[in-house]
């Protein structure tokens, strides 16, 4: 049997892309220490690496940020405009 392949959507990558987001910023939300979401960051970084729908710049920002985050640098260096 032929196995059929799904034909990936933009609606797909930005659903994707935004869930993993919102994924992110709900594990961090409060600034927890990293010991206590290491675990999910991880677990995150590990979807993202394997995900088929997103693109690798995609799946890269996303990893890049739990690590930062795991790093201790995450948000450091920003300038916000008060």
């Amino acid at each position: 049997m032929e196995e059929k392949s799904e034909h990936i959507t933009d609606e797909m990558v930005i659903a994707e892309w935004r869930t993993m987001l919102a994924s992110f910023n709900d594990i961090i939300e409060d600034r927890p220490p990293i010991e206590k979401v290491r675990a999910e960051l991880e677990e995150l970084m590990e979807m993202c690496k394997i995900s088929a729908r997103l693109t690798p710049r995609q799946r890269e920002g996303i990893y890049d940020r739990c690590k930062s985050y795991l790093d201790g640098t995450y948000g450091k260096g920003l300038s916000h405009v008060k």
